[in-house]
């Protein structure tokens, strides 16, 4: 696990905050400082969803899931 400095070790991280202060861009898009992030308050993120279904070929019904991955 890593450790941050200060209150960032009580800060809920995901891969959006990740890729903040762990990757960088190029000029237009540089990484944040660990000290910029402890600023942000609030972010706005559109969120895409992909749906995938398997379609039946000989009766044409969409068929719930995919068949070919197996359930524990």
């Amino acid at each position: 696990m890593r450790r941050f400095p200060g209150r960032l070790n009580q800060t809920a991280h995901c891969w959006l905050f990740h890729d903040l202060y762990d990757h960088h861009y190029g000029l237009e898009q540089p990484a944040l400082s660990l000290g910029d992030c402890l600023r942000i308050g609030e972010i706005w993120v559109r969120i895409a969803v992909e749906h995938q279904a398997t379609l039946d070929l000989e009766t044409g019904d969409w068929l719930p899931g995919n068949p070919s991955v197996q359930k524990p």
